[in-house]
């Protein structure tokens, strides 16, 4: 058995939460309505901005058709991303690459890695959230890998996942 109870040969699959504490595209789809959510509480509080939630003037639809909006088309890119990041996990085959770059912005780290695969060289990129453990990639540091066999340019930082 592996580490996590797994039989031998079975891939090790990031959980949802894992997922979303670490991939900045999906961790900022999920959050991002969320965000709207509340503004939308807060502003239903002032009995003068109240009417902006509902109203479909000649201004357009009102904030919260908005907000509702958002939240169907923010939690689809989340879910679409989950599914995508977790399919990786189980057909990937594992590689080790080499961080080439590696920048910090206010929410998230940009890293990107060299690899090969099957002897021929690949260079992927990460947008990572800025945590703690992404925070810590330093260039030149070899970092595991899972890479897609059907399209081997792409490439997740398997370490940071799991």
């Amino acid at each position: 058995m592996s580490r996590q109870g797994l039989p031998p040969g079975e891939p090790e699959i990031p959980g949802i939460a894992a997922i979303l504490g670490m991939d900045h595209t999906a961790a900022l789809a999920f959050i991002g309505p969320l965000a709207g959510w509340l503004l939308a509480a807060l502003i239903s509080l002032i009995p003068t901005v109240r009417p902006v939630l509902t109203s479909s003037g000649s201004q357009g639809p009102g904030f919260l058709f908005i907000v509702i909006f958002a939240t169907v088309v923010g939690w689809a890119i989340a879910l679409m991303r989950v599914y995508s990041i977790r399919s990786l996990f189980n057909r990937g085959i594992p590689a080790l690459g080499q961080v080439c770059s590696c920048r910090s912005y206010r929410t998230g780290v940009h890293v990107d890695y060299r690899y090969a695969y099957h002897g021929r060289p690949y260079q992927a990129s990460a947008e990572l959230l800025a945590n703690e453990r992404s925070r810590q990639i330093q260039v030149g540091d070899s970092v595991g890998l899972v890479v897609d066999p059907a399209r081997p340019n792409i490439a997740l930082i398997r370490d940071l996942y799991l």
